[in-house]
């Protein structure tokens, strides 16, 4: 989808919103725009989440690389507690009670206001990557697990965000097609 078509509240430019999620692992509430935890890179997935399960645990997965850049790995599922819990197991995001792979975090956007804000359809999926602050620098929604854009093309967004240097002249906010990692 390009930026024509995106709803204005998930497009390249904007910022997340300043909300609170609950977390999987400790019931407690985080922030999507945490400038000292690093900048976000977002797995929102659709309530029935079966078909980008094994796209979850790759994403999850690769929280080193992420982490690396400074990135903030997240992935967002919708529900209650109990049953956002139940399906962060059940895909493979779960593998203990902490509720998360290593430094992957599985929030919970329990009542889908997130998803309806950003306009996601229910059979879709978005990976969002935005700078500290919560400026998007990418935004991908995808229907299929196999049109979300890779792993390594999240580890370079990130890269990118990490290596700007506004004193220096180098292109710090995001533009359209002035910059792809994919």
């Amino acid at each position: 989808m390009d930026a024509r078509t995106q709803p204005p509240a998930l497009r390249t430019g904007s910022r997340l919103p300043v909300i609170t999620l609950t977390s999987v692992a400790s019931g407690r509430p985080v922030s999507l725009r945490e400038p000292a935890a690093g900048a976000p890179a977002i797995l929102a997935l659709p309530p029935r989440p079966e078909r980008f399960a094994e796209y979850a645990r790759t994403f999850a997965s690769k929280r080193q690389g992420y982490t690396y850049w400074a990135g903030r790995p997240i992935v967002i599922i919708s529900g209650d507690l109990d049953n956002a819990t139940k399906t962060a197991a059940e895909i493979g995001l779960a593998d203990t009670a902490e509720g998360q792979i290593g430094e992957t975090t599985v929030l919970i956007d329990a009542a889908g206001s997130l998803r309806r804000k950003w306009g996601l359809a229910d059979e879709e999926a978005a990976v969002i990557v935005a700078d500290r602050w919560g400026e998007v620098y990418s935004v991908a929604r995808a229907s299929d697990p196999d049109d979300l854009p890779g792993t390594g093309a999240v580890d370079e967004w990130l890269r990118f965000i990490a290596t700007q240097c506004p004193e220096c002249g180098v292109i710090d906010e995001p533009g359209l097609g002035e910059w792809r990692a994919d």
